[in-house]
């Protein structure tokens, strides 16, 4: 599996990337971008090799509304998680209308990220079972 996370966290970033490298499922890849413009050129350049996307709603240049918006220009069925920890009703409601597969409330566990993951990709991964 590959996946696009987009977050000008860097400590977010590893975050999502740790857990989704936890997941016991074979090979993820990671590609990682730190705002909303490389986030789009990323999946421009990646878009047919990528099977999500997991975005921050707030990052600089391009918000990851800015970026679901792009990326359903290109791919209506990308499965797309929005990362917040502050969203708006305006913005949810926004998200909703352009195709979000679902949302990811900071903090959020492991578990939380996999079952999210999940339901978004339709891949049943296991949870509470960790590779070491």
């Amino acid at each position: 599996m590959r996946v696009l996370v987009a977050d000008d966290e860097l400590e977010v970033a590893r975050l999502i990337t740790a857990a989704l490298k936890e997941i016991d499922v074979g090979n993820v890849k990671v590609v990682w971008a730190k705002d909303g413009v490389e986030a789009l050129a990323t999946f421009q350049r990646n878009a047919r090799h990528l099977d999500c996307v997991i975005c921050d709603m707030k990052m600089p240049k391009k918000s990851g509304l800015d970026v679901l918006r792009g990326v359903r220009e290109i791919d209506a069925d990308m499965p797309f998680l929005m990362v917040t920890a502050f969203a708006t009703q305006e913005a949810v409601v926004t998200a909703k209308k352009l195709g979000v597969s679902g949302f990811v409330a900071k903090p959020f566990t492991i578990d939380d990220l996999v079952k999210k993951v999940s339901a978004a990709t339709s891949r049943p991964f296991p949870t509470g079972q960790r590779r070491h």
